[in-house]
């Protein structure tokens, strides 16, 4: 859980969000610093989110920036999961699915606080998962493409 130092003044809009001012990164290091201690711990890992196709677009303009390689790690989407699951629910953000799932949510809007809601929701979804017939990796891959709508959404966002 770090701050960066992002090398532009931080939209209010964007504030408004996450709390995190101009002030609190000035300090900070900059993205090619941190990504170097990031890289390693995603090698060979799956990486898990919510709406995961916006986090890695942002982090992959970031490498492009800064002229890094983006290894593009295989992932998973708890948003495209939930919607492949409960296709009746009308509400697939993360904090309707804390509540669906029974997660309590802290430290929402800041990257820690995001990924461990993420994790438990992730987490309390692998039974449902499991008795949907979703027991590895290529079948939960598989299972999400179900979410078509969602994931059209994604790709018309660029992510």
């Amino acid at each position: 859980d770090r701050l960066v130092r992002p090398g532009m003044p931080i939209p209010a809009r964007s504030i408004a969000v996450h709390g995190i001012t101009d002030a609190m990164v000035a300090d900070a290091e900059v993205f090619p610093a941190v990504f170097a201690r990031l890289l390693p711990l995603i090698d060979g890992t799956v990486l898990v989110g919510h709406n995961l196709p916006f986090d890695v677009a942002m982090v992959r303009r970031e490498c492009g920036l800064a002229g890094l390689a983006w290894p593009a790690p295989p992932g998973l989407d708890t948003l495209l999961l939930a919607a492949a699951l409960d296709t009746d629910a009308h509400d697939h953000s993360l904090d309707g699915l804390a509540e669906r799932f029974g997660v309590d949510v802290r430290g929402r809007h800041t990257a820690l606080g995001d990924a461990l809601v993420t994790a438990e929701i992730y987490t309390r979804m692998l039974p449902r998962l499991a008795d949907a017939g979703v027991t590895t990796f290529g079948g939960a891959q598989d299972f999400a493409t179900r979410a078509k709508h969602l994931a059209a959404r994604q790709r018309a966002a660029g992510w």
